[in-house]
């Protein structure tokens, strides 16, 4: 039988698994969405002013692969600013 503490261990381990996961995720489909992408969106919410400072330094960041890569964190944030900006109208190309 198990015991509390250790149901309650193997739960934060999980999540925080689930975590590092999640960002890691974020981070290759950052990468895989390519530079053209990422400079596409950021100019598209530059010209529309939806974007902070915080928000374009971080998508900056993805627009500058492989010179910069982006870390997990600031990839999931790319990934939120992208539906945030999906949201407010933008629609990517994808080029082929």
């Amino acid at each position: 039988m198990i015991s509390k503490q250790e149901l309650d261990e193997a739960i934060k381990l999980g999540r925080r698994n689930q975590r590092e996961l999640n960002g890691i995720q974020a981070q290759v489909a950052v990468v895989n969405a390519g530079v053209e992408f990422w400079i596409s969106a950021l100019e598209w919410g530059r010209k529309r002013r939806l974007l902070t400072e915080q928000e374009k330094s971080i998508l900056s960041v993805a627009a500058d692969i492989p010179r910069q890569t982006p870390s997990d964190k600031q990839s999931e944030r790319v990934i939120q600013i992208l539906s945030k900006q999906n949201s407010n109208g933008y629609e990517p190309t994808v080029s082929e």
